[in-house]
Order: C-alpha cells, then sequence, then structure tokens
C-alpha cells in the first residue's frame, strides 16, 4: 500500500517518540523525597532523553538513508533542525543538575579535572558539552549572522561530540551502574549511532555519488549559468521538480541543485544555477572535462500534478529551473508562468520562455521603473493582479519556486482569491 508523504511524517514522529519512552520506564525514581535527589534523577532523565533526541538529529541528517522511504526530504530536514534547536538544550541541563544535586561550585561542570579516573570520564562529558554548546549557538542563535561554510564545518563537531557523550556515561552516571534496563537502553543507543555513523561517514566519502563530466558552460545573464553534465559512469535519473546534490570532490562539501533537463535516463542532465558565493563562483569558472560528483534526486515538489487540471507556475528568479523542462516541452495552452525577477536583464532562459510560451508568460519586475513590454508587470505580484491575468484563479493548481518570504506572500495572495491551500505546492529555496 502507497503511504503518504504526510502519513510518513507522523510515522516518523512516532518512532521519535516510542524510542524514547523507554528511558522514562526503566529510570529508577529516587528513594528520599529530598530536593537534591530529584534533581539528581533529573539530571539523568535529562541526560538520556537529550541523547536520545540528539542521536535522532543525527540520524536524521543522513539524506542518503532516508531518501530510501521519504520522496521529499525537506520535512525530514526540518525535524532534523527543530530537534537541534530545541531538544538539544535538554543535554544542558544535565550538568547543571549534576552540579546542584553533588553540592559542587558551579564552575564545577565547566572547569575540566583530570586528576582521578572519575574526573577524567567526567571530563568527557564537559568537552560534550562544550562542543554541542558551540553547535547549537552557532545553528540556533546566529545562523544568520555566520556564512554556510564556517557553519556547516561547526556542525560536523557533533561527529566529535556524540562520541565523548557516550564515553561519558558508563563511568559516571549511577543510573547507568545500578539498572539493567538503563545499561540496555544505552547499549541500543551506541549501536544505533555505530550505524548511522557508518552511512554519514560512507555519505562523507562519496560512496552515494555517482560521477559526471562537465559537457558544456554556458553564461546566460550576468550572474546565472547554465551547466551541462554527462555521466562517466552509472547514472541518476530525476524526475521534473526535483534536486540534486553537486559536489566537486570527496572533501567537497555538496550544494542542491534543480535539474532542468534530464536525458537519456539521466545520462544528460542540465542545471542552471546563479553565482552568488564560493562555491557557485567555482563552478562558474569550470570547463569541459571538468568532474563532479552528483548525488539523489531527491524532492518531491512536482510529483503530484494532475494531467486534467490547467496549472499556473509562479517562479522568482532561479526558481524558474524546476519549471524549465515541463514548460518547454508540454504544448499544453492552458498552462501559464509567472515569472518575477528584479530587472529584465537578469531574468534566465527568458527568451526562450517567450518564444514558447508567447502570452501564457506573465513577467514581473519589482526593481523597473516602467513597463518595457505589454502585459509585463511592474511592481509588487499580489491578489489582484493575479486576478487581472487569469479569469477563473480557482480553477488552477498552482506552483511556487523562489525565496521562502516570496512563496509565503503569494501564498496568501492567492487564498484570498478563493484558492484552496491544497491546490498550492511551494518549494523554497532554502535548505
Amino acid at each position: 500500500m502507497h503511504m503518504s508523504e504526510k502519513a510518513k511524517r507522523i510515522v516518523l514522529l512516532v518512532l521519535i517518540t516510542m524510542s524514547i519512552l523507554p528511558i522514562l520506564l526503566v529510570l529508577r525514581l529516587p528513594a528520599e523525597a529530598s530536593v537534591k535527589q530529584w534533581a539528581l534523577f533529573a539530571s539523568a532523565l535529562t541526560g538520556y532523553l537529550g541523547l536520545g533526541l540528539l542521536l535522532w538529529e543525527f540520524m536524521l541528517g543522513a539524506k542518503a538513508f532516508f531518501r530510501l522511504w521519504f520522496q521529499d526530504l525537506a520535512p525530514v530536514l526540518s525535524m532534523h533542525k527543530w530537534l537541534g534547536k530545541y531538544g538539544m538544550p535538554l543535554i544542558f541541563l544535565h550538568p547543571l543538575l549534576i552540579t546542584y544535586a553533588y553540592g559542587e561550585s558551579w564552575l564545577y561542570s565547566l572547569v575540566p579535572q583530570v586528576s582521578t579516573e572519575f574526573e577524567r570520564q567526567v571530563t568527557l562529558g564537559r568537552i560534550a558539552f562544550f562542543v554541542l554548546l558551540l553547535v547549537w549557538f552557532t545553528s540556533a542563535i546566529v545562523r544568520d549572522k555566520i556564512a554556510f561554510r564556517p557553519w556547516k564545518y561547526l556542525h560536523y563537531l557533533v561527529y566529535i561530540a556524540l562520541p565523548f557523550a557516550f564515553l561519558h556515561v558508563p563511568k559516571t552516571g549511577s543510573q547507568f551502574s545500578e539498572h539493567s534496563g538503563v545499561r540496555a537502553y544505552f547499549f541500543v543507543l551506541v549501536g544505533v549511532f555505530g550505524v548511522f555513523l557508518t552511512i554519514r561517514l560512507r555519505g562523507l566519502l562519496g560512496a552515494d555519488r555517482v560521477d559526471y563530466q562537465v559537457t558544456r558552460q554556458q553564461q546566460l545573464t550576468k550572474d546565472v549559468y547554465m551547466l551541462h553534465l554527462r555521466a562517466i559512469g552509472s547514472a541518476i535519473s530525476p524526475r521534473p521538480g526535483q534536486y540534486v546534490y553537486v559536489s566537486t570532490g570527496l572533501v567537497s562539501e555538496d550544494h542542491p541543485f534543480s535539474v532542468v533537463k534530464s536525458s537519456q535516463g539521466g545520462r544528460e542532465l542540465i542545471i542552471v544555477y546563479r553565482r552568488y558565493g564560493r562555491f557557485t563562483r567555482y563552478l562558474s569558472q569550470l570547463r569541459s572535462s571538468s568532474r563532479l560528483l552528483v548525488s539523489g534526486p531527491y524532492g518531491a515538489f512536482m510529483r503530484n500534478v494532475a494531467a486534467s487540471r490547467p496549472r499556473i507556475y509562479i517562479a522568482g528568479g532561479i526558481g524558474v529551473t524546476p519549471f524549465i523542462d515541463t514548460l518547454l516541452t508540454e504544448k499544453q495552452a492552458l498552462h501559464q508562468l509567472f515569472y518575477i525577477n528584479k530587472y529584465r536583464d537578469n531574468s534566465p532562459l527568458i527568451t526562450e520562455l517567450r518564444q514558447v510560451l508567447g502570452k501564457r508568460l506573465v513577467e514581473a519586475y519589482s526593481q523597473e521603473p516602467v513597463a518595457a513590454r505589454e502585459g509585463e508587470v511592474i511592481g509588487r505580484l499580489n491578489a489582484e493582479v493575479i486576478a487581472s491575468k487569469i479569469q477563473h484563479p480557482t480553477e488552477y493548481d498552482y506552483y511556487l519556486c523562489g525565496s521562502k518570504d516570496m512563496t509565503q506572500s503569494l501564498v496568501h495572495e492567492l487564498q484570498r482569491l478563493g484558492v484552496p491551500r491544497q491546490a498550492i505546492q511551494t518549494e523554497a529555496f532554502a535548505w
């Protein structure tokens, strides 16, 4: 039986919840009803719960594994971010409660000590604490203020923090030493971590990526490029609307790009991208015969396209890429494209789209002073503008791709026209 993506998300949430319930059953309540004994119990509870949620966060980052079950990885990655932001602080409560329960100075959990075997084991936990605090702070608090590359490499410190956190438990945990149920729960977490560490290291080493060769590179506008790729060995086969991750080598970071066109069973791929950072600047300098590693495909943006329903595509800038192949190959007179850009001279593939779509293309420019072509929209695209271009807005399905702010705004505008939310599919640049 086919399971919907929504049902899969619910199942995943149930699995996460069920995985942390056992620790609530096996932890022993304190024998004495003192505040410090309850603080000690709470420290064990927050430690194990935090460790379990942190493990789930680590697992959800394994794209190659979860794409075997989910067509769309966006909800999985959203859950990964949510657990990191709200689940990780549970671990931070653990040392504070321990410090209070044992009547130590508040510096006890912060200052490394190695004078005894016990203190050395505690220091493993201290190291994990500081590393996780750094990862959490850069991801949950200041993510928008730091560049992608330093953030990502700081994020990889979780590979260090989790082993240190696991190693810290056996010699310091009173519940671990006294109760077999707690030990069983702990070793299950360790085993699962070992499995997913292997999966993620396999991905980092490129085992789930295939080789492609650059056959051609075109500069479409001032900062937009079209990259033609050909598979060297095995190939991937993306559907319309899907994206792939591209890296320049085994030790390179990977970035997602929508596939404009796939042919010959995925042996030929075309990617259009905007040059905006170090990685894309490097891509723009590639010449024929250069090699890239590609993994995927990912995404389920256009999986439910109904052949019998007319469609409106709304794209912001480079967000047109998931629609290009469909728009240029499907000769369906009912389909239309609203194409939003800041300026006319930086609208990739606009000439080809004009030739194929004709009046079914509505060009919208947010920062042009006046309209230069008949039918152009100057300024913000809103419900009134859309209604002036479409006679019966509620009879269409809508596919939106662009920045998060753009898609959220246009969903609101379409709903003002009476378009039901289930008729609107969105894909945002954020990742």
